[in-house]
């Protein structure tokens, strides 16, 4: 079931040495953390002593590989919320770094360049963190990273401001801002600390051979962030025996599932009873 399970560094992850790009599939729901779990986290890293990396919890991977010559691509089964949320606070450290960039010294330049790399690979310009489509998060993850100065495709949008994405990065750069005027150190020195902080903070990689596997763990260990409905709970099921199956696979199991939520319209509380009725029929 599992191929391996590493303990290690969010800077290990998104190491400057490898190509791996982490995406998140179509049939996870949209970003969802918001500012309690902002503060939690961006708290969580400042009250753990410097070096020793505050634990996140675990991630579920598939290796979705189709030419590991130009990348390594590692769908995000589980984990995507932590993982676009630390990408998001990486963002917001390197705009703020980036705007005091002329004072840095060789190793500060050399960090902000590893940085840079954490959020990006090159050849061509893209992200590492690929974030699902559902309600413009990824493209509005691309226009931020646009707007930071990568030279990266993204369309444009309007009303950024009021969805998840930038409020994220808005409110990681507010919070940063806070930090730099209660702190009496010297701007670059916090900032250099916070990154350093971010980078150790430690998660554990859990990658297994196929999607059946991956669900379920997920549904095993998912016991961190926003708690699961059961409709997630249901849907992972349903995908789960979709890529045991002759015939069928999780794509297309879960483009007929989007048809049936499209169906039922917006209302909750008949979408779970249908779902309901449907999975105790198909058990």
């Amino acid at each position: 079931m599992i191929k391996s399970v590493v303990d290690t560094a969010l800077y290990a992850l998104l190491s400057a040495e490898t190509n791996i790009v982490y995406h998140i599939p179509p049939y996870q729901r949209e970003y969802s953390w918001s500012k309690d779990q902002w503060d939690a986290l961006f708290d969580d890293l400042l009250e753990e002593d410097a070096g020793d990396g505050h634990f996140l919890g675990t991630i579920i991977c598939v290796n979705a590989t189709e030419e590991a010559t130009s990348q390594t691509v590692l769908e995000l089964v589980d984990g995507q919320q932590r993982m676009s949320t630390l990408s998001l606070l990486l963002l917001a450290i390197y705009r703020q770094l980036k705007a005091r960039s002329d004072d840095f010294d060789e190793d500060q330049s050399a960090d902000f360049v590893n940085l840079r790399k954490m959020l990006i690979l090159g050849n061509p310009v893209r992200a590492r963190i690929r974030l699902q489509k559902q309600n413009h998060n990824l493209n509005d993850y691309l226009v931020l990273l646009q707007q930071s100065g990568f030279e990266i495709d993204a369309e444009p949008t309007t009303y950024l401001g009021n969805r998840r994405i930038a409020k994220a990065l808005s409110h990681f750069t507010y919070r940063i801002s806070e930090r730099l005027n209660d702190d009496p150190r010297p701007n670059l020195e916090v900032l250099f600390d916070l990154l350093g902080r971010a980078k150790q903070s430690i998660l554990v990689k859990l990658e297994v051979a196929n999607h059946s596997d991956a669900f379920v763990l997920f549904e095993s260990l998912n016991n961190r962030g926003l708690p699961l409905t059961p409709i997630d709970l249901i849907k992972t099921s349903l995908l789960s025996v979709a890529d045991k199956t002759s015939g069928t696979d999780v794509s297309s199991a879960y483009k007929e599932w989007s048809a049936w939520l499209e169906s039922l319209g917006d209302d909750y509380g008949n979408q779970e009873r249908f779902f309901r009725q449907f999975y105790n029929a198909f058990k």
